[in-house]
């Protein structure tokens, strides 16, 4: 079977009332997943919805909850190691894990066997554009370690994820750059559905789907980003 990159476009048509209510069309692309059959709608005039507001009074807003959240800021590195939970010593002697301004510790609030978050920084507010790459290699250095940790104590729990939203805006409910780390036995739910679709796709074909899925995406030239070592980037489709 050969992977297909299936999309249809269609188009919307309103009378826009922030434009004299003229007319206006709005085009619609439906892409269906090539490998899970799932399908997403783009609109690419959503990329506007965010000039209906006013950026400037956002940022004073985000800005002004940024300063009162920080003196009890539990992110923070004068509260990391006062108010933040510890792994049994079994998993992490010290109880959390740190490499320069990153750290590793529990999640108060457990979802599967090991719950982590991972504070990116000592800083307690960046905006988007200061970000660096330093901060998320870190990040995902240390990540790294606890993951192989975690396996070397309990190598069931082979099964991992990585999430970050970040500002309330996102849903995060802590201003300090951070993300979370999941580890479990079972597998996460896309994640569990990707590998029987990966299964069912080798029965068929005789052939391994993400890898007959790099040499498309390397021909196609239109997402294929390059390689690191052994890894793959692909933009999505």
């Amino acid at each position: 079977m050969t992977i297909e990159f299936k999309h249809v476009t269609c188009e919307s048509k309103i009378l826009n009332p922030t434009d004299s209510f003229h007319p206006e069309n709005q085009v619609l692309e439906s892409r269906w997943d090539p490998l899970t059959g799932w399908k997403q709608i783009f609109n690419s005039k959503l990329s506007e919805k965010i000039r209906m507001e006013s950026p400037a009074v956002g940022e004073k807003i985000i800005e002004e909850v940024a300063a009162r959240s920080k003196a009890n800021c539990v992110f923070c590195p004068q509260n990391v190691e006062k108010m933040t939970p510890k792994f049994p010593p079994e998993i992490l002697p010290q109880g959390r894990l740190r490499y320069g301004e990153s750290w590793v510790i529990p999640n108060l609030f457990s979802a599967y066997e090991f719950s982590a978050v991972v504070i990116l920084t000592d800083k307690h507010f960046l905006k988007l554009d200061e970000f660096s790459p330093h901060i998320f290699t870190g990040a995902l250095n240390i990540s790294l370690d606890f993951i192989k940790r975690v396996y070397g104590a309990r190598s069931e729990c082979k099964h991992a994820v990585m999430g970050m939203g970040y500002l309330p805006t996102s849903g995060s409910s802590i201003i300090h750059p951070h993300f979370q780390l999941y580890l479990s036995r079972i597998p996460f739910h896309y994640l569990d559905y990707v590998l029987k679709r990966s299964d069912k796709y080798f029965e068929q074909n005789s052939a391994n789907y993400w890898k007959e899925l790099v040499d498309v995406e390397k021909e196609a030239g239109e997402r294929y980003v390059g390689r690191t070592g052994n890894v793959e980037w692909l933009a999505t489709f």
